[in-house]
């Protein structure tokens, strides 16, 4: 990836891969993202390796970048994974067991500690999976497990990331952060009639830490409230972008971070790479580095917008392919749960996570108000909740 050719270029206009149900709009064309820059098993591929050394504690010690020549031993799914750890083998994972899947777990365990103790924000959303038939019609909308071997996964990633940014500040060289500013005081009133009806208040906002919501999301769950309650906290929180300029990322609660782990599908991890090879192979020059200094704020801002693009195309065809599936059932009875409340009305999630709105006029019976500072609807005549 010559910076400045056709491909380059192709690359930094798309700005990262797109995914959509059953489709993917890939950064790069697929002879590179499914296959030469791809990790297929038995086969030689180069790669920039890190090499992290992790405490019991899940602290990050030491850490060193190699240029690699990688050969994949298999290319094992989430689901059998996570059955070898339950102690379920195939024969590719009882081979891997020992060598690869158990200190991979323990590794984990450690740096989910290390997590929990630096108090990253915590939120159980629901990833769905929509299944089209060969018309492309939506033919189910399943929920997502969440699996022990998708946080496996996640942990080690995050940790690469973090050993990236420390590798780039230590060395003095351009960096460009994955950042995630506090929740504005702006945004924190829209959760304050919550707060109220559970006689809890936040810090204020510079005093304020990922493991305060924690715990309210821990309070609501307790006190039958925890319907929605993610995805509240999910909704009072700024956007994650990049930057030339470091803030860390209040959701992880890290200090420095940046996107080193995905090159073949964001073009941040793709710069990230060119600055740690350039620094590997001392080419990183006083003029290469104010070429970076320079490129840096616009390559950010341009990437910050084309993540927003492809997330609210993700999101807007995800809504439109439940629409689509939802058809099939107008005019049958549904069991839900109320996920939020608003003055026009409450919004139902169903157990296949499609949400839906029920207008205030259309509840039948009463007419029902929005009490704000408690957070509830009220009929007017029946006095009913």
């Amino acid at each position: 990836m010559r910076p400045g050719s056709a491909l380059d270029r192709e690359a930094c206009r798309r700005g990262n891969s797109v995914y959509l149900p059953q489709t993917v709009i890939p950064m790069l064309p697929e002879i590179l993202s499914n296959d030469l820059c791809s990790l297929n098993p038995g086969v030689k591929r180069p790669a920039i390796a890190c090499f992290m050394q992790i405490d019991r504690a899940g602290n990050l010690l030491d850490w060193e970048f190699r240029r690699v020549v990688i050969k994949s031993a298999a290319r094992l799914t989430y689901k059998e994974t996570e059955a070898a750890i339950r102690g379920e083998f195939n024969g590719r994972t009882k081979k891997l067991f020992k060598t690869a899947i158990t200190p991979l777990y323990e590794a984990y365990q450690a740096l989910a500690l290390a997590r929990k103790r630096r108090g990253a924000l915590e939120l159980e959303t629901t990833e769905v999976k929509i299944r089209l038939d060969k018309n492309g019609n939506v033919a189910a909308v399943e929920k997502l497990e969440s699996l022990v071997s998708h946080k496996i996964i996640e942990e080690f990633m995050i940790a690469a990331n973090v050993a990236a940014a420390r590798r780039l500040q230590l060395s003095k060289q351009p960096v460009m952060y994955r950042v995630h500013d506090r929740p504005s005081e702006e945004k924190l009133k829209e959760i304050k009639p919550l707060l109220d009806s559970l006689k809890l208040k936040l810090p204020d906002c510079q005093a304020l830490k990922p493991e305060h919501f924690n715990r309210l999301i821990e309070l609501c769950r307790q006190k039958d409230r925890g319907a929605g309650i993610d995805d509240l906290v999910l909704r009072l929180q700024c956007q994650a972008q990049y930057s030339p300029q470091n803030i860390g990322h209040f959701g992880l609660g890290l200090k420095e971070y940046v996107h080193f782990t995905s090159p073949i599908r964001r073009y941040p991890d793709l710069q990230i790479h060119r600055i740690i090879k350039e620094n590997l192979h001392g080419a990183l020059t006083d003029k290469r580095i104010s070429h970076y200094e320079q490129i840096l704020p616009e390559v950010t801002a341009e990437a910050s917008r084309l993540e927003r693009r492809a997330d609210d195309a993700e999101r807007e065809v995800e809504k439109m392919k439940k629409a689509e599936y939802m058809e099939q059932f107008i005019g049958e009875t549904f069991d839900g749960v109320i996920s939020g409340v608003t003055s026009w009305g409450m919004y139902v999630e169903l157990p296949n996570t499609i949400e839906g709105m029920v207008r205030v006029a259309d509840i039948p019976g009463d007419y029902y108000y929005f009490e704000e500072e408690r957070y509830q609807m009220v009929g007017e005549k029946t006095g009913k909740i």
